[in-house]
């Protein structure tokens, strides 16, 4: 690990830098999505700037364990994505998660590879103890907000549970990526540089233990466990003494956290009954899955009444809490087997490096995020932590069979030139969204209308934004006296609406905004279009059969239309989910 990578592969390095730091730091109140956006826009900016400089300056090619294990879940994401149940989802992932699309993960691919052409594996400190120094960061920021108290200006100060949040917007999702950056720690505090190791070592579990996140002391024990196994640091009686009194005291604070911040019953049957489901769905496509990034939409379609028991019937999730799982329904048998060969051949690069420290504790950190993954997911900071430290563990030497192909390192700048200026829309039509919902909460529709348009036209097929647009456009229509502006208000809500369902038709929030658009516009005057409502709604609840608000509306609707049939079945479903909910 002595040999030095030329001028442009180190300047490479500096970019993964900027793109890993900002991964884990980048927030702005400017976006909606004030914690995902800025750090993808980092991530994308950092991975473009890296392959730049690989590309037109030369670094060396190489091949590494993980090709074929990569090149067999790049396949299968793209034939889960041809038959995808939503495509625009799958593409760019979803909203205020941006992990999961094919977009996100290529660039994560895409960060993996330049790291290794910069020479990672040779040289791993300086990018280690930017790690450390961003662990003494998120530390002390998740320290701040334990206290109550959020250092960063208008940001939000309020927190769930007591529980911090740090800059990534979720106590889960902290506490991921700090339990990946507590082995890291421990491997630069049991090398050359104790002093900052300690101090990150201390900042990261300090960080865990104001998140309050019981997955993330498990992953970092874990982790560290592994780090010191590999390292050899675990050979002697007193190392191993001294590993399991820490060990406890992790875990110890671990629970104690959780005891203090929480209660921990209904989050785990929530996660069971969900996983319950979860295999339930995953019978529907069993080989190719519902599409990437689509967890929640499949698990709309076959909630269980446990799951209803506890989260209620307006519940749902992002995210199955269980890597295997999520693989499993979104990708299908293909993609779990896929997933699991890249796993396997992470764990035989990790066992390769034993006795070395450095790649000990990127195994340890490999590790950490494998089980927290169990029961939580793993955001995109924690992905780029996982791709870095992938790095690390890939053979120092160069393929000599494998030259440099120019041809290839351009069509991988071309896509990442790509993803950059997609990213850069996907952030001002965030931005306009944000702008929008200021001024509709300072009563100023004109402005929040023009902001509207804008989102939607730069990102047409984010929901979000339709059904915020949506909801002002029929606060406007009921304040408006003038019959005539009354319609032409919910005129704009019902193409709005359409357009909705043209992006995103499998979607039931598409269907939702469409469906009440036409009940308004027919009340307000408009012409008779309920039965094309109803056949929205019902589209929706195909969807999501078990969804209380969409069934009041549909009784509604089939009162009005003197359906009393429909109207009685309908009601007495709803009293059967209301019940599930009840003291």
């Amino acid at each position: 690990m002595t040999t030095r990578p030329a001028a442009p592969a180190a300047f490479a390095r500096w970019a993964l830098g900027l793109a890993v730091a900002g991964s884990l730091l980048a927030v702005s109140p400017l976006q909606a999505a004030m914690y995902s956006m800025p750090k993808l826009v980092a991530l994308s900016a950092g991975v473009l700037a890296a392959w730049a400089l690989i590309a037109f300056k030369g670094a060396p090619g190489r091949s590494t364990s993980l090709d074929r294990p990569l090149a067999a879940c790049a396949a299968v994401l793209l034939a889960s994505f041809a038959v995808s149940t939503d495509h625009f989802l799958s593409l760019v992932g979803r909203y205020q998660m941006y992990s999961l699309g094919l977009v996100p993960l290529a660039l994560l691919a895409a960060f993996f590879y330049a790291a290794v052409r910069s020479g990672q594996g040779e040289e791993p400190l300086p990018l280690m103890r930017l790690c450390a120094a961003i662990s003494v960061l998120m530390g002390l920021h998740a320290l701040f907000q334990a206290v109550g108290v959020e250092p960063i200006a208008y940001m939000p100060r309020k927190f769930p549970d007591g529980r911090a949040v740090g800059t990534l917007g979720n106590p889960a999702y902290l506490g991921a990526c700090l339990a990946a950056l507590f082995p890291l720690a421990l491997g630069l505090a049991l090398g050359k540089d104790r002093a900052l190791g300690w101090l990150a070592a201390g900042a990261a579990a300090a960080g865990m233990f104001a998140s309050g996140s019981r997955g993330a002391f498990l992953g970092a024990a874990a982790g560290a466990a592994v780090s010191l196994w590999l390292s050899g640091r675990l050979s002697s009686p007193r190392a191993r003494r001294l590993w399991a009194a820490a060990a406890v005291l992790l875990l110890l604070a671990g629970a104690a956290a959780v005891l203090r911040l929480r209660r921990v019953a209904a989050s785990d049957s929530a996660r069971l009954a969900m996983w319950s489901s979860a295999l339930g769905a995953a019978r529907e496509a069993p080989w190719l899955g519902s599409g990437p990034d689509t967890f929640e939409a499949l698990l709309r379609r076959s909630r269980s009444d446990d799951f209803i028991r506890a989260l209620g019937a307006g519940a749902g999730q992002a995210h199955a809490h269980n890597d295997l799982l999520q693989a499993l329904t979104t990708t299908g048998a293909a993609g779990l087997a896929a997933y699991l060969w890249l796993a396997w051949a992470l764990a035989l690069m990790a066992w390769r490096s034993r006795g070395d420290p450095y790649r000990a504790a990127a195994a340890g950190a490999l590790a950490a995020l494998f089980v927290q993954a169990k029961v939580n997911p793993v955001p995109m900071p924690g992905m780029v932590l996982a791709a870095l430290c992938a790095a690390w563990l890939c053979p120092a030497a160069p393929d000599p069979k494998e030259a440099r192909s120019a041809a290839l390192d351009a069509a991988v700048l071309l896509f990442c030139a790509a993803a950059f200026v997609l990213i850069l829309r996907l952030g001002a039509a965030d931005f306009s969204h944000k702008k929008a919902v200021v001024f509709a909460s300072a009563r100023r529709p004109d402005v929040a209308l023009a902001a509207h348009a804008r989102a939607v036209r730069l990102n047409p097929g984010e929901l979000q934004y339709r059904m915020i647009h949506a909801g002002l456009l029929h606060r406007l229509a009921a304040g408006e006296a003038e019959p005539a502006r009354r319609l032409a208000w919910l005129d704009r809500a019902v193409q709005s609406g359409r357009e909705a369902v043209a992006w995103r038709p499998h979607e039931v929030d598409a269907h939702q905004i469409l469906g009440t658009s036409l009940i308004l516009h027919h009340r307000a005057g408009g012409p008779d279009r309920l039965d094309e409502a109803a056949a929205e709604l019902d589209r929706a609840l195909a969807l999501d059969p078990k969804f209380t608000p969409l069934i009041e509306n549909r009784i509604v609707l089939a009162r009005a239309r003197g359906d009393e049939e429909r109207v009685e079945a309908l009601s007495e479903e709803l009293r059967r989910l209301q019940s599930l909910r009840a003291p």
